[in-house]
């Protein structure tokens, strides 16, 4: 992934957004490692906002003019 943008750390996990890639993902932090991606199918995936309970999260694609709901 690349262009990475958007990040949000919540309960040990690094949730971020990848502009180049077209992606969003989540990072383990104590396990070092890449939990989970996905592709948004949107153009510059930007930034994200990540629910307190970490239960859905919102990234908005500034080339396409989406929001992303997960």
């Amino acid at each position: 992934m690349y262009g990475s943008h958007g990040l949000a750390y919540l309960n040990d996990k690094l949730w971020f957004t990848a502009q180049g890639s077209k992606a969003v993902g989540r990072y383990d932090v104590k396990e070092d490692k890449l939990e989970w991606s996905m592709g948004t199918g949107q153009n510059t995936t930007h930034l994200l906002y990540v629910t307190p309970d970490a239960e859905h999260f919102y990234a908005t694609n500034i080339d396409s003019g989406t929001v992303s709901i997960f």
